[in-house]
């Protein structure tokens, strides 16, 4: 996470406390649907991460994608 922005970070963490925290909550109070709530934390949890991490290698990496996009369509 050393590359993330403090507002990725932030988002991140803040987000992933808030489903994680519930569905632990929700592990510790016995829910009907603990597991499910929990399981949703974590997916949710990764796949913001990941997103993010690609949306950062996606704007680092842009002038160089649009070359190759424009290569690509001049070729057509």
């Amino acid at each position: 996470m050393k590359n993330f922005g403090p507002f990725s970070k932030m988002n991140i963490i803040f987000f992933s406390l808030i489903w994680l925290g519930y569905g632990f909550y929700g592990l510790f109070k016995n829910f009907e649907h603990k597991w499910a709530v929990f399981l949703f934390g974590a997916a949710f949890s990764a796949v913001l991460f990941l997103a993010v991490c690609y949306s950062e290698w996606l704007m680092k990496n842009y002038r160089k994608i649009e070359r190759m996009r424009a290569e690509k369509m001049n070729k057509i």
